[in-house]
């Protein structure tokens, strides 16, 4: 087995780092660098080559950011010579754009798959698709949690949920419908 390379963007480094103590691997460092004129550049500061690299960035707020600070650092994972590359994006927030239901209008979530490949991704990890065929194509997914078969983890989980304030699902076929005992 290759040794792992994971890398965290800047949109929640805390949970890079809680995935890193959990799977007992360094969480190498990264550089990102705002130009003047608001541009980004990227920078991951530790060998990739003939690596399997894990990039961790969910695309929340500033989405357009996230989403590009991720494409840079496919981009340099690819030029560093990366054996494969993995998104781990917990929240694809372009996932409610899988289908054209309108004239004239595109269609995000195929649109950010295809960045993410010519970009230089080998893969996806996310969780919780609106629907699978979002991913579709060349860029080959793994959808966590999706569908019915997330009961069964949900509801060992339920003592941390029943603490929670608020669950969220991306959509309405994507609740597990569930009851706790008081």
């Amino acid at each position: 087995m290759n040794e792992i390379a994971v890398f965290s963007g800047s949109a929640h480094p805390d949970l890079a780092a809680e995935i890193c103590a959990h799977l007992q691997v360094p969480l190498l460092p990264s550089a990102v660098h705002r130009f003047a004129n608001d541009c980004l550049e990227v920078q991951l500061q530790a060998n990739c080559r003939e690596r399997d690299v894990f990039l961790i960035q969910p695309l929340v707020a500033p989405v357009q950011e996230h989403l590009v600070e991720l494409l840079l650092m496919l981009d340099a994972a690819r030029g560093a010579s990366a054996q494969r590359t993995t998104v781990v994006m917990p929240h694809y927030a372009y996932a409610r754009s899988d289908k054209k239901d309108a004239p004239r209008i595109s269609i995000g979530g195929r649109l950010v798959a295809d960045l993410m490949t010519t970009a230089g991704a080998s893969r996806v990890l996310t969780m919780a698709l609106h629907a699978p065929q979002v991913l579709r194509g060349e860029l080959p997914a793994t959808s966590a949690l999706f569908g019915p078969e997330a009961a069964g983890l949900v509801a060992s989980c339920a003592p941390i949920i029943r603490s929670m304030r608020a669950v969220h699902a991306p959509s309405v076929p994507g609740l597990v419908e569930m009851k706790f005992s008081p």
